[in-house]
């Protein structure tokens, strides 16, 4: 019995890898969509503060997870189907916003098509989260919601280099077109089978007031939702990165066709570096966060987080010139990204792990996605707080506020306190 609950569990988890892969490649819609915005032939004439904002507001449907969540809680079993009907409706929208974004070059029907496009991920991304937390236990949630996160990485760093080959080759219709074929991989979780909706996961008023009674412990978890993630905000995928990068090595508004298109494998080889490391970080880091307790992987990896941003402010230079003496810079680039993305992927994981074990089994869907509204509150707030510092000031100063913000986390985990109704609480106290 316990050998096909494991098996179980791995067919789940490769599923889940399947969705978070799919959510990557697409996802790379924030390192493109900037890139897209910056071609001079299309003239659409923005600067990097203004793109950083029209990214954060395309996933401000993110920031509102927690609505979504409690409206999947309260969805009902239609068709032996509930977690996987927000899957399906996210895919259509998914497709719908990049048709969209391919038969126009108005900036506000782009925005609109990136809009619908990201509003459905953020679909896919709720039912696939609930259904993993449905089934998995406590200590499968490191490794469960790494393997997501690793399959993530994997994908916006596939897409940072399949794309840009195609973009550069093809042109931006074809560019886009992939985008559809980068939604596919979710269709795979559809055909798994959903936790039938007995008594103990069924949303009742009852565990609602149970768990947000505890002022105490619903306070912690406010705090460790909204101030705990926010190094995801630096994730290639919301766009920010990518624009600081260019302030770094100093690539400015392109003025002809040639020079843009010089500048697009520079800032997609930094990102697909910055991914493939961030998907060992995640994978690996998060089953041994599983083992060292979820809590001290969140401090080990927010350490190491803020420790590379460091290295950011005393110049990737200075960084590049140890490993080589040819175009330091771009050297020292790409290695900070890439040790960048290794703790993001570790830190993200760990924690994700936190806010999963606050999850009560009734309302999976709606805490973790409490949980999730307040990491892309925090990437939102640092796109719009740093977006037009990186205009004013440059890379160092944004750098330095991203640094400060990020920084917060290491409050609220100190004083975080479980829910009495959550799935780490009742597994401990055997209720």
């Amino acid at each position: 019995m316990k050998e096909r609950t494991t098996q179980s569990l791995r067919v789940l988890a490769l599923s889940y890898a399947a969705v978070y892969f799919s959510e990557g490649s697409f996802r790379s819609l924030g390192i493109f969509l900037p890139l897209y915005l910056r071609d001079p032939t299309l003239g659409f004439n923005v600067t990097a503060g203004e793109i950083a904002f029209i990214i954060a507001m395309a996933y401000i449907a993110w920031n509102f997870k927690f609505i979504l969540g409690l409206l999947i809680d309260l969805t009902p079993m239609i068709h032996r189907m509930r977690r996987r009907l927000w899957i399906l409706m996210g895919q259509i929208f998914r497709v719908l916003g990049i048709l969209i974004i391919m038969a126009t070059t108005n900036l506000w029907i782009i925005f609109l098509g990136a809009l619908i496009a990201l509003t459905g991920d953020a679909f896919v991304d709720i039912g696939a989260d609930a259904l993993l937390i449905d089934v998995a236990p406590p200590d499968w949630h490191g490794l469960g919601l790494g393997g997501g996160w690793a399959a993530r990485a994997i994908g916006y760093a596939l897409s940072s280099i399949v794309t840009t080959m195609i973009v550069i080759a093809y042109g931006w219709f074809l560019g886009w077109l992939i985008f559809i074929v980068y939604s596919l991989p979710v269709i795979m979780m559809l055909f798994l089978s959903e936790p039938p909706l007995v008594r103990e996961r069924r949303f009742s008023k009852e565990v609602f007031a149970r768990t947000f009674l505890d002022i105490r412990a619903s306070t912690s978890f406010f705090f460790l939702a909204f101030f705990g993630g926010a190094a995801y905000a630096l994730d290639p995928n919301r766009g920010l990165l990518g624009e600081i990068v260019r302030s770094v090595l100093g690539l400015g508004k392109p003025a002809t066709l040639s020079e843009y298109l010089e500048q697009i494998p520079i800032v997609g080889a930094t990102m697909a570096a910055f991914g493939f490391v961030a998907a060992i970080g995640a994978f690996f880091m998060g089953a041994y966060t599983d083992r060292i307790g979820h809590r001290k992987g969140y401090y080990i990896s927010l350490t190491g987080f803020l420790l590379v941003l460091s290295l950011w402010l005393v110049g990737p230079t200075t960084i590049g010139k140890l490993i080589a003496s040819s175009n330091p810079e771009l050297y020292g680039v790409v290695i900070l990204s890439s040790l960048l993305g290794f703790f993001e992927g570790w830190n993200f994981v760990a924690w994700e792990a936190l806010i999963a074990d606050y999850c009560p089994p009734q309302m999976s869907g709606f805490v973790f996605q409490y949980g999730m509204t307040g990491t892309h509150f925090s990437a939102f707030l640092v796109a719009v707080v740093v977006g037009p510092l990186l205009d004013i000031y440059g890379g160092f100063v944004a750098i330095s506020v991203s640094a400060l913000i990020v920084a917060i986390g290491y409050v609220p985990v100190m004083f975080m306190v479980p829910f009495r109704t959550s799935k780490v609480t009742i597994s401990i106290e055997g209720e």
